[in-house]
């Protein structure tokens, strides 16, 4: 929504908004300006007459207010007169599958929406590209090794600290795990009220070792390389650098102990030649698998 004029929807013939929820139910910050247009009030009720459009919201039905801005997007478009060709989703972060558990149903009902009302000739129905996605960075071995690959050493907004309590302050029987964190650093920390912390986790040294040794990659740990983000339209781990090695990037920017999401087997399917693997993978990318 940043790169996009809240005032040209009113040109738009077909819209699929995806809605975050954040707070008690507020709008994400990115969607602010359109919804601030939306509200006017006078606004004709046939303003979107000939928009169509679907919804899929993001939450966590822990919460009170569930999807509470995809719900009140999706009636106030209905109020200026614009038509749902597909139900709303609501993607729910407590189900078994997370958000894909609603994400992939609303996915099948628009596709066989879009496919009645906007024939191309193609298979719409098709998710899945024909070939290997192109990669989203362009990797280059580096002659010599530079000064320093310490991450963060260029920020000075980046401090080293030690946890020094970690105590829960929700009661046991609580959804929440609500926690009180204290840290110690060995420089002074000037902040304000309001300030934001963000936690770079760091893998320990032994496990990156056992990594890349079942990767094979041991030898190549410390080979310096560049990174250039060659997709733009799509994002990056935080603070990737520029110039980096393997074990730094396991060590402080991938989690290579994270649970894989559906997307990660997905991408795996394209590198394997055996039809078993990528039979049994398929089985994984499915609702009744995963």
């Amino acid at each position: 929504m940043d790169m996009y004029s809240p005032e040209a929807l009113i040109s738009e013939t077909l819209v699929l908004f995806v809605v975050a929820t954040t707070g008690s139910g507020a709008e994400p910050r990115a969607m602010t300006p359109l919804w601030n247009l939306l509200l006017r009030s006078h606004l004709p009720h046939d303003l979107f007459e000939d928009l169509d459009f679907s919804v899929f919201g993001l939450g966590d039905s822990a919460y009170e207010r569930f999807c509470w801005p995809a719900k009140k997007l999706c009636k106030r478009l209905l109020s200026l007169g614009a038509r749902e060709i597909c139900p709303r989703g609501e993607g729910d972060d407590q189900h078994r599958l997370g958000l894909d558990g609603a994400l992939e149903p609303w996915i099948g009902n628009l596709l066989e929406t879009l496919s009645r009302s906007y024939p191309s000739g193609s298979d719409v129905g098709n998710l899945r590209p024909p070939s290997k996605p192109p990669p989203r960075v362009i990797t280059t071995d580096m002659a010599s090794t530079p000064e320093t690959l310490k991450p963060y050493s260029a920020d000075s907004n980046h401090f080293d600290v030690t946890v020094r309590c970690n105590r829960r302050i929700t009661a046991e029987d609580w959804f929440q795990d609500v926690r009180h964190f204290e840290f110690v650093s060995g420089r002074h920390i000037d902040y304000n009220p309001g300030d934001v912390a963000i936690i770079h986790p760091i893998a320990t040294g032994a496990e990156v070792d056992s990594f890349l040794l079942l990767m094979g990659w041991a030898n190549l740990a410390d080979a310096p390389f560049s990174i250039l983000h060659s997709m733009l339209d799509q994002t990056l781990p935080d603070r990737i650098p520029c110039i980096t090695t393997l074990r730094v990037l396991f060590t402080h920017h991938l989690d290579f102990n994270a649970v894989p999401r559906r997307s990660f087997f997905q991408i795996l399917r394209y590198f394997t030649t055996d039809d078993s693997e990528r039979e049994r993978l398929d089985e994984f990318l499915s609702l009744e698998g995963a």
